[in-house]
């Protein structure tokens, strides 16, 4: 309700953009999240299989900061590929509808008429939206994007900016759960480690949850559990594969 009041306190003027509804920040949160958690969980499970069998703690650093980087570039490129795929795609889309309106026309203008019929509009004023419509070639392909081909320009990731914040989100995230092998020795590090990553994934979910208005404790919450069922997950594969090499 607090909320609500504040977005009905603060709403701008009829027509204006809403500052609340924003896909390139979502596309950035969402960006920032993969690359912390991935950090985080990776760079843990990582620190506590090799423990064990490396002994020490500036081996485990070591070890640590390089598979930190691996990780990072590694993430940061498949962001970025990722999103460039996105905007092929979008553009190749875009190529095929701008042929079928200029080579079917009449198909096309029935197709807006079945996708705003299936909205509820009928009669004239469904005449009206598709005439509306089809009379502006850009307004008559951005509809047809949208609405036929599921994808709007507005929400596509930038590719440079995705690989970025990715990448650097994984060096973030992975610090923490390298710090304590810095200070201690690889065991008492190890549970350090963990006690310090559990913190971060839970001031993550925390966080997350006051930028997408959900509820905080259980946010953080789920953070967490899924930050520890990969972590575990990762370990004792990481453990498995030790064992076998050095079978």
């Amino acid at each position: 309700m607090g909320m609500g009041r504040g977005i009905v306190a603060e709403h701008p003027k009829a027509g204006a953009a809403e500052p609340w509804h924003q896909p390139s920040r979502g596309a950035a949160l969402r960006d920032l999240v993969l690359g912390a958690s991935d950090g985080l969980v990776t760079v843990l499970s990582f620190a506590a299989g090799v423990s064990a069998s490396l002994g020490s703690s500036h081996q485990v650093v070591l070890a640590g900061i390089s598979e930190m980087f691996a990780g990072a570039t590694s993430m940061g490129l498949g962001a970025y590929l990722g999103a460039r795929s996105q905007h092929e795609y979008y553009q190749q889309q875009r190529v095929q509808e701008e042929y079928e309106m200029r080579t079917i026309p009449e198909v096309e203008r029935e197709e807006v008429r079945n996708i705003f019929a299936k909205k509820g509009f009928s009669g004239a004023l469904l005449d009206e939206i598709v005439e509306t419509i089809t009379s502006d070639e850009q307004r008559w392909l951005d509809t047809m994007m949208r609405e036929e081909v599921g994808v709007d320009e507005t929400s596509l990731g930038r590719p440079v900016r995705s690989g970025m914040l990715v990448g650097l989100s994984y060096i973030v995230g992975a610090l923490f759960p390298l710090f304590p092998y810095f200070l201690f020795s690889a065991w008492p590090a190890l549970f350090w480690s963990i006690g310090i990553t559990f913190i971060a994934l839970f001031a993550q979910g925390w966080a997350k949850a006051a930028f997408t208005a959900a509820k905080r404790w259980p946010s953080a919450l789920q953070t967490v559990a899924m930050g520890a069922c990969g972590t575990a997950v990762c370990y004792f594969i990481s453990r498995a594969v030790v064992a076998l090499i050095g079978g």
